[in-house]
């Protein structure tokens, strides 16, 4: 019997995932540096591994370095340290190895995970493929085979099969309900900024269930069936973490009306997508003035 031979797409995959697992290899055998935040997970991760409580950094009290002073470490998620803590455990290599296979892992599972999307979402599997190979020429895919930045490298393992599940179930049940609630948490542990897209994902799947009629009682009904685990979710993640510590969303201040606070967040994206932003050694993000202003960026 004749072997079938491989398609396009999949030769696409085949090599991509390849040279993927071929770097995460060299990375395990030589790990990478690790990013300045996930390096106060590992920090967390210490104290933790020498009696403090969950999350809580144990260190010098910077009045009196004779006195210890602790803190619950609510700025990051706790997958950053979390996950490599849990190869740790289970194959006894140091910090270093255990984070250069988390990398490898969530690389792939991003690969598929975004493949297999596409696919749902009604793209061909060429059309995917390409998608997936578009990703990973990108130059913020190889960076956690230089610096170990945690909860980015998560996330994009992650997100690809979370928005796949949203494809994928298509009525309002409770096995909906039960998805929204653990993947809000999850997406959580990998990275904070995963609730932003949670709420988008949220009011997509409210749409996507509602547009189809104009029964107002309709619409409210599936804002129920989808807000409800969704406020639970993020009620979990609230009160469990984030409000027993400082964190990003605990720093308020007045919105400024200048360009960089509408520029930025609309230009940054469209330039870091395409990699202009790094190739041209930072339109935005540069160490010295930027070359061109938020306006015009």
């Amino acid at each position: 019997m004749l072997k079938q031979k491989l398609q396009t797409h999949q030769i696409i995959l085949l090599v991509i995932s390849g040279i993927v697992f071929i770097m995460g290899i060299m990375l395990i055998i030589a790990p990478a540096a690790i990013y300045p935040d996930p390096s106060k997970g590992f920090q967390v991760m210490r104290s933790m591994e020498l009696g403090s409580a969950f999350n809580v950094m144990v260190k010098p009290d910077q009045n009196d370095i004779s006195k210890n002073t602790s803190e619950f470490l609510a700025w990051w998620s706790p997958g950053q340290y979390l996950v490599p803590y849990f190869f740790k455990l289970i194959f006894g290599v140091n910090t270093g190895r255990a984070s250069s296979i988390v990398t490898l892992l969530f690389s792939l599972s991003g690969i598929f995970g975004f493949y297999y999307f596409f696919k749902k979402a009604g793209f061909t599997p060429m059309i995917s493929a390409l998608s997936v190979l578009f990703i990973v020429i990108q130059l913020s895919f190889f960076t956690p085979y230089v610096f170990y930045n945690g909860g980015e490298v998560l996330l994009f393992g992650y997100t690809g099969w979370f928005l796949y599940g949203c494809i994928a179930i298509e009525k309002i049940t409770w096995k909906l309900v039960v998805f929204l609630f653990i993947g809000g948490i999850l997406g959580f542990i990998c990275k904070s900024s995963f609730l932003w897209m949670y709420a988008a994902t949220c009011l997509f799947l409210w749409l996507r269930f509602s547009m189809g009629t104009k029964d107002i009682i309709r619409w409210i009904k599936n804002g129920i069936w989808i807000g409800v685990p969704a406020v639970l979710s993020l009620f979990m993640v609230y009160h469990f973490y984030l409000s027993k510590g400082a964190n990003p969303s605990s720093i308020t201040g007045s919105m400024k009306l200048v360009w960089e606070t509408f520029g930025f967040p609309f230009a940054s994206p469209i330039l870091t997508a395409f990699s202009v932003d790094d190739l041209t050694n930072g339109l935005l993000f540069h160490d010295d003035p930027p070359m061109f202003t938020y306006f015009w960026g």
